[in-house]
């Protein structure tokens, strides 16, 4: 069957984005009285290719430490949903912060902030003929030089590897980049491949690890670098193992502290995100660091949200969805009416535009989850709060054409 869902979007996309707005239709309230999954935060949605959704929640389960559910459209036109695990405690991992990866058979892989046979987090699959858990991968004890608390999700290489980062942890307790490999006899062994440290260095990263086609890993940290405001960094294996490197080192103007950061490169191996603060009224920018400007000058500001007295969004914690025209689309926290916001930024002059403010109520609100597309560009995400039960939505922002 054709995805419902594509990488790459339609060119027919909001080909005019600022002639037109968004409307929220919520696919799914969350009920964690009721042993449902609850309060979605720092990742992200996938599909399987069939229309399914995939995602995790920090909450909610039947255990109250999270969750990972599935949404499927129904034969009458709405959605259901399934918990698929609950996180338990002890050697289970528990309170979930990242997102999901799907390999070829329709298997997750993810990752725990706690749990885990020290405590520290873990790496977990969920095999789909099943449903069936399996730790991977248990982080080492605090202390130990391993990482600690992983706050993001994991990457999958060609080959099958995942790759991620944990906030806590490593040689210097600010941090490790770690990669995870498949043993052929179902176990997997795990290698620090950096140790962040902040000094100019980068330290505690929470967001994604971007693998580019050439096998580098780029991502960014929350704190660290020359301002201590947190970096974007690159990490490729060399003839002398892993080597990293911060590309840049945020300085407050461009932004700083960038939270669940997603990033995203282009054809033309561009590199863009979010950063959480910073920019010309101190609420949070969209960059872009160019492939050529590499080391060389900082990144470009294409949006600086707020002020705070505007309707403008506040407080983007996740990253950017690219469109095939070059377009960005994203979320943020706050801002808007109060409840944060569906955003869009045409490529060019990086005019902004709202698609849609959250209230907070039925339709949810302070949205800390990057969007996906399907192929029609409606757009999908989840937030931490509102809906029926006040568990936090999945929600689906359709766009509306009007006259500006």
């Amino acid at each position: 069957m054709k995805s419902m869902f594509a990488r790459t979007l339609a060119l027919v996309w909001f080909l005019a984005i600022g002639a037109w707005g968004g409307t929220n239709i919520t696919l799914w309230s969350f009920d964690p009285n009721q042993g449902d999954a609850g309060n979605p935060i720092g990742n992200q949605l996938i599909s399987d290719g069939l229309g399914n959704l995939y995602g995790v929640t920090y909450g909610g389960g039947a255990n109250g430490n999270g969750a990972v559910f599935e949404l499927s459209p129904d034969k009458r036109g709405g959605w259901k949903e399934a918990v698929r695990h609950s996180f338990g405690s002890g050697k289970d991992g528990a309170y979930p912060y990242g997102g999901l990866v799907l390999d070829q058979k329709g298997n997750l892989y993810g990752t725990t902030s706690t749990g885990g046979t020290n405590g520290t987090g873990c790496v977990y699959q969920l095999v789909a003929s099943s449903w069936t858990e399996s730790v991977l991968y248990s982080f080492g004890a605090v202390g130990s030089g391993d990482g600690n608390y992983p706050y993001a999700g994991v990457a999958m290489d060609s080959q099958g590897n995942l790759y991620g980062t944990t906030f806590e942890g490593g040689a210097n307790n600010d941090g490790a980049l770690y990669a995870l490999a498949p043993n052929g006899d179902g176990t997997w062994s795990e290698t620090v491949l950096h140790s962040f440290s902040n000094t100019g260095d980068g330290a505690q990263p929470a967001g994604d690890v971007l693998v580019d086609r050439a096998g580098k890993l780029f991502g960014t940290t929350t704190s660290g670098g020359n301002e201590r405001l947190g970096t974007v960094y690159e990490a490729e294996n060399t003839i002398n193992g892993w080597v990293e490197q911060v590309l840049y080192s945020f300085d407050g103007h461009h932004g700083g502290n960038p939270e669940f950061v997603h990033l995203i490169e282009d054809a033309n191996g561009n590199l863009y995100g979010t950063a959480s603060l910073g920019g010309l009224h101190n609420e949070g920018t969209v960059w872009e660091l160019a492939t050529a400007s590499r080391k060389k000058r900082p990144p470009a500001i294409l949006h600086s949200f707020g002020p705070n007295t505007s309707n403008d969004g506040l407080v983007p914690y996740a990253g950017v969805l690219l469109g095939p025209n070059g377009s960005l689309f994203g979320t943020t926290y706050y801002g808007g009416t109060r409840y944060g916001t569906v955003f869009a930024l045409s490529k060019g002059k990086w005019k902004e535009k709202v698609l849609y403010r959250f209230l907070g109520g039925a339709d949810g609100g302070l949205v800390a989850s990057a969007v996906i597309a399907d192929s029609q560009g409606n757009l999908y995400g989840m937030a931490n709060i509102g809906g029926t039960y006040g568990a936090g939505v999945v929600f689906e922002i359709t766009p509306q054409a009007h006259t500006p």
